[in-house]
């Protein structure tokens, strides 16, 4: 018996991770919950905050911004909208980001379907700070 779970990372335009993992705590909208091989069939809505995920003997952080996971015993798909590698960013990267779209967001016209998708992203990445830690 295998003791891993396929896990993934989804994204709406591709999938971001794909690893075997021996545990994976999610931040569910509920409470964190851990998933390990064999786990029970279960799906959960993912709140904002930090998924660890065990392999071997590495740990890697994503933050997630809201999303589904859904465990079947032998696969986890944690699926999002946003999700960001916390192994791969920093703080000046994110605020930089932030600055970005705060110039994009003032080329935009009131109450159109651009400026709320770029203020969505300004909020997302807003949060994301508060996930990174100083030395990032």
């Amino acid at each position: 018996m295998k003791d891993t779970i396929l896990t993934r990372i989804i994204l709406p335009s591709h999938t971001m991770l794909e690893i075997d993992a021996t545990m994976v705590n999610i931040p569910g909208t509920d409470g964190m919950f851990g998933v390990l091989p064999h786990h029970s069939k279960l799906v959960s809505d993912i709140d904002i905050g930090i998924i660890t995920i065990f392999s071997d003997s590495t740990k890697k952080k994503y933050f997630v911004y809201r999303g589904i996971a859904q465990v079947n015993g032998t696969e986890l798909n944690i699926t999002s909208e946003f999700v960001m590698d916390l192994q791969t960013i920093s703080k000046s990267e994110i605020n930089a980001q932030i600055s970005k779209l705060k110039s994009n967001l003032s080329d935009e016209k009131e109450d159109s379907l651009e400026r709320s998708i770029i203020s969505d992203k300004i909020i997302q990445y807003q949060k994301l700070l508060s996930f990174v830690p100083s030395s990032n």
